[in-house]
């Protein structure tokens, strides 16, 4: 070998011909406001039993029914919300206590279904109407 890589020209320039990052126009956006940006994606990450899944359960609410999170500004947005651990008990249970009304904005899907979800680029599938974090 001579120190060139296999790499096809044309994928090697397009890397050298993006915009430089700081010639681009960045606005920020915020499905709430100051915590969670819109378009981005965004982990809850602790140890067990500090109440991420209230956290969860909350932020799914307040976005589903565009009420505020915490005295933030909530863009409002359906939301499918994916609980893969929790008995159906449980789920109910954080919504109520949460005091999150039913609405056809918040889609619960969780192992006491009988089906798993639809993929996105499935033909009945409704990920366009429920994509909480897309603009």
């Amino acid at each position: 070998m001579n120190g060139q890589h296999n790499n096809p020209p044309s994928r090697r320039a397009d890397l050298w011909n993006l915009p430089s990052v700081w010639d681009l126009d960045a606005k920020m956006e915020w499905l709430i406001q100051d915590i969670v940006p819109l378009g981005a994606v965004t982990m809850l990450s602790a140890e067990s039993g500090t109440g991420k899944t209230w956290a969860a359960y909350a932020i799914a609410g307040a976005v589903a029914h565009g009420s505020s999170f915490l005295g933030r500004k909530v863009t409002q947005r359906a939301v499918v919300y994916f609980d893969g651990e929790n008995p159906l008990v449980i789920a109910q249970r954080n919504l109520k206590g949460l005091g999150v009304p039913p609405t056809d904005q918040l889609i619960v899907w969780g192992g006491w279904n009988s089906s798993r979800p639809l993929r996105p680029d499935a033909k009945h599938c409704c990920a366009s109407r429920f994509a909480a974090f897309a603009p």
